[in-house]
């Protein structure tokens, strides 16, 4: 369960850093990768 939650966070980090990087500038690919730690923290 944790390894599925753990894929799931991944990929939905993943499709909001390419929205993001066909959006707008670093200050949104920061989030996006801030967001993605947060994701990975918990293991």
């Amino acid at each position: 369960m944790k390894a599925f939650a753990l894929a799931f966070g991944w990929s939905v980090a993943g499709i909001f850093a390419i929205a993001v990087a066909g959006n707008s500038g670093p200050q949104m690919a920061e989030i996006a990768s801030t967001r993605a730690m947060t994701v990975e923290a918990p293991q």
